[in-house]
């Protein structure tokens, strides 16, 4: 049975539902474009996590929006020529953690030479919505990215395979089935449009299960993934890595496995090694235990502050090591 992910509350197991609200930077025509960009741009907002049975606070901080909504990097630095993009979902975007918190800043501040980063993620994206992103033409909230040399970090975590497919538990979500659908036609990777416009069938059957109570009780995903699906994933990160680099001048894409997150890297390694894609693979650290179960937000399976440190500190590490250049 592949894992089941809840956000961990040790005190009330029963009231694991969070709801969200932002004091300002909601805008609805942003919204509709992408349901996942929830920023208005130039904005900063109060931004908090409640459990919605209890009404217990999950987090509570601040977050700030740039000129076209993407999450601020406060040590960016604008006037610099070595660009460092970020890519991913909560966890590179920061779902509860302040501005100068997230390991998109950590990573920045940590750097020997001044950069000019961007966050480019959302909460609940996977690579299809990264992939959707570069392919768009006059994509705004790529403004400001220069041709020319940088380094682009994708950070993964198991969920992703699943957005990339579209199972059950992802069509929970109630925007998912509009979520960007690729597959592969003779092992060349096609841009379906939407799982809604793409396979209409399946995805109307997934959208019934994903409300079944039954299933969710007994934790049963459907479909597992397969390993046609590793292989589209694989498909959809090297497309990345390539629209980067002809598209952007990005000479250097890094695959970076957030630590812990090891139940598919055993299958997804090989493929991406197959595919050329520079990988910094975490998945063996065990960061619950040399945390101690402070690696998460209460109530709240995304990374706290001192999990998005630990893991800044991995990066610029690892970095190093290989001699990575701007």
């Amino acid at each position: 049975m592949e894992p089941y992910h809840l956000a961990q509350d040790f005190e009330e197991p029963i009231d694991y539902k969070l709801s969200d609200a932002m004091t300002d930077c909601r805008h609805e025509n942003q919204r509709q474009q992408d349901p996942y960009w929830i920023g208005v741009p130039n904005c900063r907002s109060r931004f908090t996590f409640r459990k919605q049975v209890r009404g217990r606070m999950s987090s509570d901080v601040h977050v700030s929006f740039d000129e076209v909504a993407r999450r601020v990097v406060p040590t960016s630095k604008k006037d610099s020529s070595n660009q460092l993009l970020f890519f991913g979902c909560s966890y590179t975007w920061g779902e509860g953690v302040e501005d100068e918190e997230t390991f998109a800043n950590q990573v920045t501040s940590r750097l020997a030479i001044p950069v000019r980063a961007f966050n480019l993620s959302a909460m609940g994206w996977g690579p299809n919505h990264v992939l959707r992103l570069l392919q768009n033409r006059n994509e705004p909230r790529m403004k400001g990215i220069q041709p020319g040399s940088g380094v682009a970090i994708y950070t993964f975590i198991d969920d992703h395979i699943r957005r990339v497919f579209g199972n059950r538990e992802t069509f929970r979500g109630p925007s998912h089935v509009n979520d960007p659908y690729y597959y592969l036609r003779d092992g060349r990777l096609v841009n379906g449009g939407s799982f809604e416009s793409g396979r209409p069938l399946w995805s109307s059957i997934l959208e019934l299960l994903a409300h079944s109570e039954l299933l969710s009780y007994f934790h049963i995903d459907l479909p597992l993934a397969g390993d046609q699906d590793f292989v589209l994933f694989a498909a959809i990160i090297r497309e990345i890595r390539d629209t980067l680099k002809e598209k952007y001048g990005i000479n250097t894409f890094i695959f970076s496995i957030f630590p812990g997150d090891n139940y598919y890297a055993s299958r997804l390694l090989p493929l991406l090694q197959h595919e050329g894609v520079e990988v910094f693979d975490f998945s063996e650290v065990d960061i619950d235990g040399l945390m101690k179960g402070r690696n998460l937000l209460f109530g709240n399976y995304h990374p706290s502050p001192l999990s998005h440190r630990f893991y800044a500190d991995l990066l610029v590490r690892e970095m190093r090591k290989r001699s990575i250049q701007f």
